[in-house]
């Protein structure tokens, strides 16, 4: 018997979504700190940027500050541009080739072994039932791209940064994947092929994804924050608690994905990805009834 106590009922709703007669193809849209690594990336990777001297610890810093005060008053546009403004300074003047290389060494170190076996379990369980699985995240794309490419999702959008011509990063933010912009990026995949909303599944921890968590037929908030939490039991929407971080991969399974991973630039995302999802296939079946 599966150990986790949610599962039957969630499970169940996650089944049920993929009953014959919805309009368009049935998504699980997944925030990704917290909800399914228990850390934040952008502050994890920054710590390497940091460590490899391409990040000071005062521009780190006032980082920091900006993402707490949003997440404290989400609601004031002056904040969200302080944060965005803030986030395009700390990476201005570093290559698009140097933060890819940081990111790539260190993600089996900093991330894979911080991804809640809750969570897997839930990806497993969508992709079963057929579902699209997407991660969006305020992250910067060059962060969530391999994380979600070892995750197995079948799309993802992050933040993205302007990158000039001498491939070095400008302080531009041209899309920022936070709040309203979730919701954006849901569109903007509708577009490429119908998404059921009604039938869909969302999924977060944090009070600035309201309007990515009302989108959707099915919101779940997860390890929620103290707004979301209120907001959840006033709407009715289903609380889940993941507690549990553990390695992504097996040890074998996370060193051929770590060489692919490393490999990138000569390789598709396809490629990646479709071992990646091998991968939770093979976990899923080796999951305790």
């Amino acid at each position: 018997m599966n150990s986790l106590p949610w599962t039957f009922e969630h499970a169940a709703r996650i089944a049920d979504a993929a009953r014959p007669g919805t309009s368009g193809e049935v998504a699980a849209f997944f925030d990704l700190d917290h909800t399914v690594i228990a850390t934040s990336a952008s502050f994890a990777f920054n710590a390497e940027f940091i460590r490899n001297g391409i990040m000071s610890r005062r521009t780190l810093a006032k980082t920091a500050v900006a993402k707490l005060a949003v997440e404290v008053v989400p609601s004031e546009v002056g904040d969200t541009q302080r944060a965005m403004d803030l986030a395009g300074n700390a990476v201005r003047g570093m290559t698009r080739a140097e933060v890819q290389r940081v990111v790539d060494e260190t993600l089996e170190q900093i991330i894979t072994p911080k991804v809640f076996s809750e969570a897997k379990e839930l990806i497993a369980d969508h992709r079963r039932a057929g579902h699209s699985v997407v991660v969006l995240s305020a992250a910067a794309t060059e962060m969530v791209e391999p994380i979600a490419s070892m995750l197995g999702a079948d799309q993802f959008r992050g933040t993205e940064l302007e990158v000039g011509e001498d491939g070095r990063y400008t302080g531009a933010i041209s899309f920022y994947c936070w709040a309203e912009g979730k919701v954006e990026a849901m569109k903007a995949l509708a577009q490429k092929a119908p998404i059921d909303f009604s039938a869909s599944f969302a999924y977060s921890d944090s009070v600035s994804d309201i309007p990515m968590l009302g989108r959707v037929g099915h919101p779940v908030a997860v390890n929620p924050d103290r707004q979301l939490r209120r907001e959840a039991i006033e709407r009715g929407w289903p609380i889940l608690e993941f507690s549990k971080p553990t390695p992504l991969y097996p040890t074998s399974l996370a060193g051929s994905l770590r060489a692919k991973l490393r490999d990138r630039a000569a390789n598709t995302t396809y490629t990646t990805r479709a071992a990646a999802r091998t991968a939770m296939d093979s976990l899923s079946r080796r999951r305790p009834q």
